[in-house]
């Protein structure tokens, strides 16, 4: 097992670990941009329902 320094996460690790350690953060990035686009959804359909009660009050 060959040993490699990575120089942004100041420190060594085996080639297999820092495979995974790049997955694991690809992952993190991940669910954060999901909860992100899902809480903007979230916002997007309270607009659309605030936006529906206002039509059929005044209709």
């Amino acid at each position: 097992m060959k040993v490699v320094s990575v120089p942004a996460a100041n420190m060594s690790c085996s080639s297999a670990e820092c495979i995974l350690l790049g997955v694991q953060k690809l992952h993190r990035r991940e669910e954060i941009s999901n909860r992100k686009s899902a809480k903007q959804f979230l916002v997007f359909l309270k607009h659309l329902l605030e936006t529906m009660l206002i039509i059929l009050s005044t209709t």
